[in-house]
This record gives C-alpha cells, sequence and structure tokens, in this order.
C-alpha cells in the first residue's frame, strides 16, 4: 500500500481544503491505532493496528455490509474508541456515504432516525436489536434500509424472524472482531439466514480473507475438519499487528500472519461458519463442556423471554454450574415453566439445564452494547 492511499479520502470531497493540510509521509507498517477492546468476557487488551491494516478495514467493509454507494447512510451510536465505530464508519466514508451520529441510544429516538434520516444500514449487536424489536419498529417507515446489520455475538432463528417480521427482508450478519477487522470478515445475508438451522451461521468468508478452525490446544498447524469444533483463526490486510507493549501475548496469538481469536467454531458441510461461543466462556460442569451462548439461543426460544444470558458460578459438586439470567416480558414466568419449556422441546441435553434461574429487568451490557457477562458472574 502506497502512503498517499492512506489519505486518499480527503481528495474526494470538495468542500475539504487539502491544499493547507501537513500531512506527514507515513509506512504501510506505521501504527496508526490503539484499540481497546471491550473485555466482555476476559480482561481489556490494547490491540495495535497499522496504516495499512486501517486501510483495508475502509476498502472492505462494503463487503460485510453490502453498501457500495455513495447514497448510503449509517447510523452510529457507539463511540469512536470501540472497533464497531471504527469497521462503521471507516467503510461509509470510503465510499462517501453518510454518516449518522447519535450521543446516546434509547430505542424509540433510533427508530425515528432510521425513518427522518432514510437510512440504509443500521448496525446493531443482537441484544440492542431485541430492545429495538420491544418498541413497535412496524409502526415506522424503514423502506430504505438495505442492510439490517448485526454482529457482535452470534444471532439466532428467533432473532432472524423478528427482524424479518418487523424490520425489514435485507438481513446480514458478520463475524468481525477488534483484532481483524473487515478485511477478515465471514458473512450471512438473507439467502442464508432465512434457511431452516442457519440462522445462527456467520456465512462465508469474504474475498482476500481466510479463516480456520485449529486445535485450541495446538499450534496454527493444527486444523480440523469440518464440523469439528476449535478455534477460529483469521488471516486478512486488516489484521492487527499485535498487542501494544505484550509481546508475550503477541507471540501466543499471532504468528506467519494468523491470529487465534480466542473465539470456537466450527464449519459445517456446507463451509458455512458458525460460531459456538468464547473459550473463555465455556462452562466446565462435572466435566460436561457447555457452551453459554448455546443455552442462551434455547432460552431465547421462549415467547416470554427478551433477553438471556448464562453463565458459569462456581459450585462444591459440580465445579461451575449453569445459571442464567433473564428478561422477561411476562412477569408471572417461573424459573419452573421455563425449565419445562426446555425440556418439552428437547432443545438441551438435561447437563446443559440451568441449575438457577434469575429474572432482572435489565441485563448488564457494555458501552457497545454486548452483553457484559463479567457483571453477572458470582
Amino acid at each position: 500500500i502506497a502512503p498517499e492511499r492512506i489519505f486518499c479520502l480527503h481528495g474526494k470531497f470538495s468542500n475539504v481544503e487539502t491544499e493547507n493540510l501537513n500531512i506527514t509521509t507515513v509506512n504501510p507498517t506505521d501504527l496508526a491505532l490503539i484499540l481497546i477492546s471491550s473485555g466482555t468476557t476476559g480482561e481489556p487488551k490494547c490491540i495495535s493496528h497499522t496504516q495499512k491494516s486501517l486501510a483495508a478495514t475502509a476498502e472492505y467493509g462494503p463487503y460485510n455490509y453490502d453498501i457500495w454507494s455513495e447514497e448510503d447512510s449509517v447510523i452510529v451510536v457507539m463511540a469512536p474508541s470501540f472497533s464497531a465505530w471504527i469497521h462503521t464508519v471507516f467503510p461509509i466514508v470510503f465510499i462517501q456515504g453518510r454518516v449518522v451520529f447519535r450521543k446516546n441510544f434509547d430505542s424509540t429516538s433510533f427508530l425515528k432516525d432510521l425513518e427522518a434520516e432514510r437510512i440504509t444500514l443500521a448496525p446493531l449487536v443482537p441484544t440492542i436489536w431485541r430492545m429495538v424489536l420491544n418498541a413497535n419498529p412496524e409502526t415506522y417507515d424503514l423502506s430504505n434500509l438495505k442492510s439490517i446489520f448485526f454482529s457482535g455475538e452470534p444471532g439466532s432463528e428467533s432473532l432472524v424472524n423478528d427482524l424479518k417480521q418487523k424490520i425489514g427482508p435485507n438481513i446480514i450478519t458478520s463475524y468481525l472482531t477488534s483484532e481483524g477487522g473487515c478485511a477478515a470478515g465471514v458473512v450471512a445475508d438473507s439467502n442464508i439466514l432465512f434457511i431452516e438451522s442457519q440462522a445462527s451461521s456467520t456465512g462465508r468468508a469474504i474475498k482476500d480473507a481466510e479463516v480456520k478452525i485449529i486445535n485450541p490446544e495446538g499450534s496454527f498447524s493444527d486444523e480440523l475438519p469440518r464440523c469439528e469444533i476449535g478455534e477460529i483463526a483469521l488471516k486478512s490486510d486488516s489484521l492487527a499487528n499485535g498487542y501494544f507493549k505484550n509481546s508475550l501475548l503477541s507471540k501466543e496469538k499471532f504468528s506467519q500472519g494468523w491470529w487465534r481469536s480466542g473465539d470456537l467454531g466450527f464449519f459445517d458441510h456446507n463451509g458455512l461458519l458458525f460460531v459456538k461461543g468464547r473459550l473463555d466462556n465455556r462452562i466446565n460442569t462435572g466435566g460436561i463442556k457447555v457452551f453459554a451462548e448455546d443455552v442462551e439461543k434455547c432460552l431465547l426460544k421462549h415467547p416470554d423471554v427478551q433477553s438471556a444470558a448464562v453463565v458459569g458460578n462456581p459450585d462444591k459438586k459440580w465445579g461451575q454450574k449453569v445459571v442464567a439470567h433473564i428478561v422477561a416480558t411476562n412477569d408471572d414466568l417461573e424459573p419452573s415453566s421455563l425449565l419445562n419449556f426446555l425440556r418439552r422441546g428437547d432443545f438441551l441435553p438435561t447437563t446443559h439445564l440451568p441449575k438457577e434461574v434469575h429474572f432482572h429487568d435489565s441485563l448488564p451490557i457494555g458501552p457497545t452494547g454486548k452483553l457484559f457477562r463479567r457483571g453477572l458472574f458470582k
């Protein structure tokens, strides 16, 4: 990448004075950004992005959103210190689109802005989309939306169906990470998500991205076959070059252009990627490995459950016990009826059923809108 490519966006706008800009020549490998991860399940990390990786995120972002025109627009409700801001804003500026910023989020104002500003790209994490779905979105004119986008957490059949019925038919999800950037995106659109059993898929890698599943205890060369769960590893031009002033962690996670994500997943027989959850969010209860996200998806099948978060709390007998935290739309919902629903539906093995169920008015979320599971541990 030539240095001038980093600054080519300035020349695309006729109302920008470029003559007086004091632009210093930079190299593609120069440090451009230290990005602090949100740390929803583990400790936050300082991620080092270069001029090259940020330029690649800008260029490849449209492949994740299927948004390509200068007539397109996006609404942004997160702060610029988070990767979701960079993944959203840089690509839209790259195509000369329009960015609408909101200082604070609430569902009604968000829907009003989608209608009034004729937004074409609406990106939120699933937890926040569920709040929006509870705010009567069908009463607004959202016909301009080209991409109803979710990322940051695995989707579910109920989420996809509700978005289709209440928001619109053009639903897209992408597996995006702070370290990976937009050029490492794995994307699923409506053609994939609307097929039975594929609603929780994140799809296939975009052009030039490389993704593989490796043994979590092995090296980058220990690749696993399809349908076997392992750690997701990524390679792309937008990949960070390591962790700032943490050479040991950088050496552990980055090697020969690859990065190991700490996320668990698998490719199915059709080559679609399914994300199972974080390595550090896997619950070991009596020797049984339980993916918290799998339990959450099943809980969300209940018609009276708006939000669900599952964690593993210490237990003298089992080592860890599965604990569910629920936001319900029906105040009469009881733990026993919720567990009976799971048993009747045969959604989960008995060993995966929550040992405790707690009801809340809301669940803790981080600044990006993701579930903040660490706030639920006891």
